[in-house]
């Protein structure tokens, strides 16, 4: 019996691929020829074994390599720690780009910085997406990359802060395969500079965004601090 990977090598399958988010190739293989038939949104391959005739059809699942990344560039800002702050969020993708930021009156660094992970996540329209999300904030990193907030989740986030953010951000995490880069802040980054600077001008408009769910949980504190 013929063995199939004698038949047609990687090299002949993908070498026809186009630039596009979905690939799929139709292979007809015909004494021992790799024909090309079109380039739709699966691999499918049609194997006709020369000596019997007999037709075998494959689905081959599209290489994760194939796939393409969407970066995400991300940071945070505020003026005082709890202050004015904003957050900024460069995503990129081949030829697509889109940049988005919001000031907040009263809020932290550490929720801005998660902030714009999670809109950065919120933007994508489809789910199921590589993304690679570049920050430098270590607290966001840490505790997604050495699974602290899925313990804090087990234990109801018991003194852990932002816990708003948190259950938000695990509600999209969870629908694309995210991994994090660190980076250094303010070390020319490209990106990251850009993102800083969208952030900063967010925090100075005029008009900023009410954090609600800080901003109650920062009165109750103060309430009890003077108590």
């Amino acid at each position: 019996m013929p063995i199939f990977t004698n038949l047609f090598t990687t090299e002949d399958i993908y070498k026809p691929v186009k630039e596009s988010t979905h690939y799929s190739l139709n292979i007809q293989v015909v004494k021992k020829k790799v024909l090309v038939k079109d380039n739709l949104k699966a691999i499918n391959l049609i194997i006709i074994l020369p000596d019997s005739g007999v037709v075998i059809r494959i689905s081959v699942s599209l290489p994760h390599y194939l796939k393409k990344m969407i970066e995400l560039f991300t940071d945070g800002a505020s003026s005082g720690n709890p202050g004015p702050g904003g957050f900024g969020a460069i995503l990129r993708s081949d030829k697509h780009y889109k940049e988005i930021s919001a000031g907040y009156r009263l809020t932290t660094n550490n929720r801005m910085e998660l902030l714009a992970v999670i809109v950065g996540l919120e933007a994508i329209k489809k789910p199921g997406q590589d993304v690679m999300i570049y920050s430098d904030s270590k607290y966001v990193i840490d505790s997604v990359e050495k699974k602290w907030v899925f313990g804090w989740v087990k234990k109801a986030f018991a003194g852990k802060k932002n816990k708003d953010l948190w259950i938000r951000f695990l509600a999209v995490y969870k629908f694309h395969q995210v991994k994090f880069t660190w980076i250094k802040g303010h070390a020319g980054h490209v990106e990251n500079e850009r993102c800083d600077v969208l952030a900063v001008l967010a925090a100075r408009q005029l008009e900023l965004l009410i954090d609600s769910v800080f901003e109650i949980e920062n009165r109750k504190s103060d309430l009890y601090s003077e108590g």
